[in-house]
């Protein structure tokens, strides 16, 4: 379903912005967005492009969007080019809000996500050294000694005992209680992950106390994937979508980039690494945690989405892109079932 153009009075607040010339083209980005409830529209002005985001009403707060906008305002400074930095409003704000949600303009940054369409070894290399510089940014927006065991691991821990407390069970009774023709695929995915997970989890929080280990902490994507990935030709050209940012391990972003671009290819995964650590190097920790973040994502992505919608009842409007980021995950633990440990990093 199309969107209403964004209101005339949105676009007023960024007088300033446009007044290089006549706004001539907005075009509605449904489904850009993601599943985050966001709303995106591109907006051209004579040779210039921006993007104007809506934000979901019921988050980020407005501190912790202050607080995004910031680091990537600091960070673009030795980041530079890569990042969609704020357009302040006629106010001197980096966002405003109307009709109970934020707003922000943008740079609409160059390049296209197509690393699985066109993939290369100069693109990997290109996005990991482009990621350490930007963790090298941010890390000076915090204390250079700001190291403790990121709040993501007891989460993990917390969200792992919840499945296994129960929640396993009570999504094996709503399974049961569903027609056969509701969502008969997330049915047969839901079904495939009661008969495998059980056991992969409480291996993994019995690898957890393990890990309790201070790490340094700074400023991550923490959803950093493969769409969030621009390119031209070989090159980074951008990084987009910050609403995930929060403090955190290193280990966040690159789990979650290297299981979205390489899956189960761990001789890629070093090789990535390694291009990574020829700007900023991994201590033995980050490296333990990686792997953590690496296998609980594995488990537990999957069943997030069955748990929005078969416990729930959430509902969404495009039930394809879940399906295949289940049949990804699905493989992804079957892999993780037949290896005694995680390969070497």
């Amino acid at each position: 379903m199309a969107k209403l153009p964004p209101p005339t009075s949105v676009l007023a607040a960024y007088r300033k912005v446009f007044s290089q010339g006549e706004i001539t083209k907005i075009d509605d980005l449904a489904g850009a967005g993601g599943f985050s409830g966001a709303a995106l529209w591109r907006i051209s002005v004579q040779e210039n492009r921006f993007c104007l985001r809506r934000w979901p009403k019921e988050n980020p707060t407005y501190e912790r969007l202050l607080w995004i906008h910031g680091v990537i305002q600091i960070t673009s400074v030795e980041f530079p080019n890569r990042l969609a930095v704020p357009h302040l409003t006629s106010d001197g704000e980096s966002f405003l809000r109307f009709d109970g949600s934020y707003w922000e303009l943008t740079p609409w940054l160059p390049g296209e996500a197509n690393f699985f369409q066109h993939p290369s070894e100069a693109k990997l290399a290109s996005a990991m050294t482009g990621l350490a510089q930007f963790h090298l940014a941010s890390a000076k927006i915090l204390p250079s000694s700001t190291s403790r065991v990121p709040k993501n691991v007891a989460s993990r821990c917390g969200l792992m005992r919840w499945w296994l407390d129960g929640g396993l069970d009570r999504l094996s009774e709503s399974l049961s209680s569903l027609s056969s023709r509701a969502w008969p695929e997330g049915k047969h995915h839901a079904e495939l992950r009661l008969k495998k997970v059980r056991s992969l989890l409480l291996q993994q929080l019995n690898k957890s106390e393990s890990l309790r280990q201070p790490v340094p902490i700074l400023p991550c994507f923490r959803d950093l994937w493969h769409d969030h990935l621009l390119f031209e030709g070989d090159q980074l050209s951008g990084i987009v979508d910050y609403g995930a940012m929060d403090v955190e391990s290193v280990a966040s972003d690159l789990s979650r980039l290297l299981g979205s671009l390489l899956e189960d290819d761990y001789s890629r995964w070093r090789e990535a690494l390694a291009c990574y650590e020829s700007t900023r190097p991994l201590n033995g920790a980050e490296r333990r945690l990686l792997c953590f973040y690496d296998e609980t994502s594995v488990l537990m992505s999957g069943l997030q989405w069955l748990q929005w919608i078969f416990l729930e009842g959430r509902t969404f409007a495009e039930m394809a892109p879940i399906e295949e980021r289940l049949q990804t995950n699905w493989r992804r633990i079957q892999h993780l079932a037949n290896r005694s440990q995680h390969p070497p990093l």
